[in-house]
């Protein structure tokens, strides 16, 4: 059967369009099917026609994307960010702000949302992590410095044995979602043995991952010739990161996320250790 040949026809601009199912559709129809769909597919659609561009804009799509990633935890924000978005006209501007981190519970914790997808994004910072080291205290400090996000970060000075520990409850997060967890961290020193053996594992009720590790500058990992998947890479913030672990969250079950790390020198340590947090992020 010979194909339905295409009907053009001529906009108000005299340009030639395409007249097609979709262009028969009022707006709000068009509005409503976005609606269903994800922040990137929006985006995307919207270079389909005129009608889809401007059906993409409808406040009341992103009203939706943004209530669905932070509805019941705005109370939460860091008054900063109120006042930060005090020129914020629309909702598709509030959901892009809301892509870059937002500190909450009095800076203890910052929470995002991932632009391809809307998904919640959190970070535990090193105050909520749980932290043992058989160094004197004398050897921890808390520091403020610019990179951070946070007020506060956890270093020490020639550790040579670490237990870290952190912990999220499943309501927080998006469900359906399967999400990987970043050990972030940092490590400043000359010494070419700056290189922990690492335990690395994530458990949520029945299911468990683990695995071993290195974590070390990126460059001393190449020296080593333990370049693999599984040790640090450097974020565009300036701090490395790790894997920990991936995990699903399912609707139908709550839970405590548990997600550890313990580190043990390779070899003689002069370096400085700097923990930032644990970074929380959708895969898909």
């Amino acid at each position: 059967m010979a194909m339905e040949k295409i009907k053009r026809r001529r906009n108000m601009d005299g340009e030639e369009e395409v007249d097609d199912l979709f262009s028969r559709l009022p707006e709000g129809c068009i509005s409503h099917i976005l609606s269903f769909t994800s922040p990137r597919d929006t985006c995307r659609l919207c270079a389909v026609s005129r009608l889809f561009h401007s059906a993409s804009e409808c406040d009341q799509i992103w009203a939706g994307f943004v209530q669905s990633g932070c509805l019941d935890i705005r109370e939460r924000f860091d008054f900063s960010f109120w006042l930060g978005t005090l020129g914020i006209s629309s909702n598709k501007e509030l959901f892009f702000r809301l892509t870059y981190p937002v500190l909450i519970d009095y800076g203890t914790m910052s929470f995002s949302v991932d632009k391809v997808t809307g998904k919640r994004c959190f970070m535990l910072s090193a105050v909520l992590l749980r932290v043992y080291s058989i160094e004197p205290l004398e050897f921890w400090k808390w520091h403020t410095f610019y990179r951070s996000r946070f007020p506060v970060y956890l270093t020490f000075w020639n550790v040579c044995w670490l237990d870290i520990e952190g912990k999220i409850n499943t309501s927080m997060l998006s469900s359906k979602t399967t999400y990987r967890a970043y050990f972030v961290f940092g490590m400043t020193g000359g010494c070419s043995y700056d290189f922990y053996h690492s335990e690395i594992s994530v458990q949520l009720g029945s299911f468990s991952s683990n695995h071993r590790s290195e974590v070390c500058d990126s460059v001393r990992c190449w020296l080593w010739d333990v370049w693999h998947d599984w040790v640090p890479q450097r974020r565009s913030d300036g701090w490395m990161e790790i894997v920990i672990g991936d995990f699903f969250v399912d609707e139908a079950v709550e839970g405590e996320v548990l997600m550890s790390l313990i580190m043990a020198a390779g070899d003689y340590m002069e370096t400085l250790f700097v923990v930032e947090g644990i970074d929380i992020r959708p895969l898909f």
